[in-house]
């Protein structure tokens, strides 16, 4: 039986019984809006990537951060990770974007830029493939600093592969960054790991890349000479109680049973709610050129990429949407969150569909991702809008379909609900307790993220009671609702 204290969603199959829906849950995706920034100066380029959001309560603003670097030196040869730097956009509205002077690091003599990290800020440091940070929402964190970060820490290793270590660091106005100490050593860590406090469980959750073996599950050995990339790229979680000891990363536990590559993990908690919500970047590598290669947008840019390696021409990504309850286990849609689009002379390529992590808190949700990776442009960063909670809803078309939930157990006096009707369809909503009472709404129809539903009867009486909802739906969608 389960308690319903908050907004629930129709994400996943943990509240309704699956036996007695027919409703279909339908994935939805975001609709592309402007661009956002040109990321064309001097310590910028055609690698920048890796956004993610965070908000400063104190100046009112959010604020980006990103890897900045050009994936190709003057000679053609690619970049190296000693010159890629991190850096800060900040926003009052999640949509207009500028560039601050933090006047932190000095780029060839320069100052006026916004750099918060370089490789020489930390001794041995070979270089920086990736830096998140958030803001600690814990209210008696044991490790000081309000904005904490990690990021992948390498050292050179003459007798062997290099040392890694996934490294936590610590701020307390979220530019100024020093080291802590150690998440983890076991794991590969290149590509944006990611961490938050959850509330609920009053823990620190990291999420980290890994490898692992298709055909045995074993995890990749770095002292094998099997290249990794032959390898299935994974994600892993870490749990801690005061974000110093760590539990053992294991992988995440998925509905589907497709072994996907996944590439980012692009994890957050949903604003306002205890749900965890991930976008990873689904790698795939063709083998082989073949005749669609000819054809497909940027031949001549992907050909000269293969003289550095073949997988640079022939991979391509893509973006999923998962959600979780506890941070283990995801419910996990294997069709296309994002797409990389109509083709142009910027999409298409390895590096296509890498969302942004974290959202303004609004009633439309923003989210960024960027084309011109890899190609000799400067990166575009674009804005994508999705309507609140609106990632999946249980749908249904002219034909009438239900969706009927386990039992659970809910309190309050009124109920809202985000949904969507065309002007013909509705949504009616019945409550029944375990006696057989039974407590109806009207007829719904309309657009609304939160509508109030009106019943026959005094929604209180129920609260408290142990009940069984039942949705019916005409062309129409919901997805999410509340009991206030």
């Amino acid at each position: 039986m389960i308690n319903v204290t908050g907004r629930e969603f129709v994400w996943d199959d943990v509240l309704f019984d699956s036996s007695k829906t027919n409703a279909e849950r339908r994935l939805h995706q975001p609709v592309r809006k402007e661009d956002s920034m040109v990321f064309d100066k001097p310590w910028e380029g055609n690698g920048c990537g890796y956004f993610h959001i965070v908000y400063d309560d104190v100046k009112n603003i959010y604020r980006m951060y990103y890897l900045s670097f050009n994936m190709y030196n003057p000679d053609g040869s690619l970049y190296k990770l000693s010159d890629v730097n991190v850096c800060c956009l900040e926003s009052k509205d999640c949509i207009n974007w500028e560039r601050p002077n933090l006047n932190i690091y000095s780029y060839k003599g320069n100052r006026n830029n916004n750099i918060i990290i370089n490789t020489d800020m930390f001794e041995g440091l070979m270089g920086i493939d990736n830096f998140y940070v958030n803001v600690d929402t814990n209210p008696k964190p044991k490790v000081k600093g309000k904005y904490k970060a990690v990021m992948l820490y390498t050292i050179r290793n003459l007798k062997g592969p290099n040392f890694r270590k996934l490294a936590s660091l610590v701020s307390d106005d979220g530019y100024n960054f020093k080291l802590h100490g150690i998440v983890t050593e076991s794991g590969y860590f290149d590509t944006l790991n990611t961490f938050m406090y959850h509330k609920e469980t009053k823990k620190y959750y990291c999420y980290i890349r890994a490898f692992h073996d298709k055909e045995t599950g074993k995890d990749y050995d770095r002292n094998s000479s099997i290249p990794v990339n032959s390898y299935v790229r994974d994600i892993r979680v870490l749990q801690s109680e005061d974000f110093i000891k760590w539990t053992e990363p294991q992988r995440l536990n998925f509905n589907s049973k497709n072994d996907y590559p996944l590439y980012t993990n692009c994890i957050s908690i949903y604003p306002n709610s205890s749900m965890f919500v991930g976008f990873p970047t689904r790698y795939v590598e063709r083998k082989e050129w073949t005749q669609n290669f000819d054809e497909l947008c940027g031949k001549e840019e992907r050909l000269s990429r293969m003289k550095l390696d073949n997988r640079f021409g022939l991979a391509t990504t893509d973006c999923l949407f998962m959600c979780s309850r506890d941070g283990v286990k995801w419910y996990r849609y294997d069709e296309a969150f994002l797409r990389p689009g109509v083709e142009h002379d910027g999409n298409w390529v390895y590096g296509s569909c890498y969302p942004s992590v974290g959202f303004n808190n609004g009633d439309e949700l923003y989210m960024f991702a960027h084309d011109y990776h890899w190609i000799h442009h400067p990166t575009v960063m674009y804005r994508m809008a999705l309507r609140k909670d609106g990632f999946v809803s249980l749908h249904a078309g002219i034909a009438k379909k239900k969706a009927i939930t386990k039992q659970f157990k809910f309190t309050g006096s009124e109920m809202h609900i985000n949904f969507s009707t065309s002007a013909y369809g509705n949504v009616y909503i019945t409550i029944r307790t375990k006696d057989g009472k039974e407590l109806k709404s009207c007829e719904l129809f309309g657009d609304s993220i939160d509508r109030r539903v009106p019943f026959t009867r005094n929604l209180a009486d129920f609260s408290g009671k142990i009940v069984t909802m039942e949705i019916e739906l005409c062309d129409a969608d919901i997805y999410s609702f509340e009991f206030t």
